[in-house]
């Protein structure tokens, strides 16, 4: 138990290092500083929540969603490090394909937690995670009708992290920004938000609050404890990159394609 301390305790003290690179021989310029949080004000209004494109994505439904903000990245390593530090959240897995402990990547998404982990981070940052329809409003640029966080143009490299063996450092794609200029929305991770994972918006809420009935899937009720996620990931490069696609996994995973972001 205290061989895993002292190798946390290293790990951290890479991360949080004035220069913001991990330990071992490399250039220091080649790694930037770990970036505050920057958040992005995201105005209210009514939008339709929903496809019929999608077996869970029904029905379509009016949603008003009051102005709220919304952190303009995902969380990143270096930010996620500093409630470690503090004792406040527990570290990441730190497996090959985990960006946690790795060198360089103190500016790419947190990967490899599980709900509970970022639902704890951004109580930490005094925030929350963003309900479902907060975080499909942002991602259509404030509801406008497109699929996709950039328009309607068809997913590519130049537009989001997608077709990669890993993640890249968050907003290395900006020319697929929202309008609101909220980055990595699309591609890169997949990210958690608040709802519990109903395989319908029958009975969703309409008032940009998160679901937090019973888990539902065909089948039955209570047959499930699955979470929503939203958004693709890196290794995408169909149809669950879409802003209005829905994907789910169990609270406590913690794959390396989801991360979370925040909202206020």
């Amino acid at each position: 138990m205290k061989a895993r301390h002292i190798a946390v305790a290293v790990i951290i003290s890479a991360l949080m290092s004035p220069a913001g690179y991990c330990a071992g021989p490399q250039k220091k310029s080649a790694h930037k500083p770990a970036q505050q949080v920057e958040w992005v004000s995201i105005p209210g209004g009514r939008f339709t929540m929903g496809t019929n494109d999608f077996y869970d994505a029904k029905p379509a439904h009016t949603v008003t969603i009051e102005t709220f903000q919304m952190s303009k990245t995902p969380v990143t390593v270096g930010q996620y490090a500093k409630c470690v530090v503090k004792g406040r959240c527990t570290a990441p897995d730190a497996l090959s394909d985990c960006n946690w402990g790795k060198t360089g990547r103190q500016n790419h998404p947190i990967n490899c937690v599980d709900w509970d982990q970022a639902d704890r981070y951004a109580k930490f940052m005094d925030a929350r995670l963003p309900s479902e329809a907060e975080w499909e409003y942002a991602a259509t640029s404030g509801g406008r009708e497109q699929k996709y966080p950039w328009g309607n143009e068809a997913p590519a490299s130049d537009l989001a992290v997608i077709d990669t063996s890993g993640t890249m450092a968050v907003c290395s794609k900006p020319k697929g920004n929202t309008a609101q200029g909220l980055c990595d929305m699309s591609g890169n991770v997949e990210q958690w938000v608040q709802d519990v994972y109903k395989d319908s918006y029958d009975d969703a809420p309409v008032n940009g609050g998160a679901y937090e009935g019973a888990c539902s899937v065909r089948g039955g009720e209570g047959t499930c404890n699955a979470r929503i996620i939203r958004g693709g990931a890196f290794s995408i490069v169909d149809f669950r990159l879409r802003a209005d696609n829905r994907d789910t996994a169990g609270p406590d995973s913690r794959r390396a394609d989801i991360g979370f972001r925040l909202a206020r």
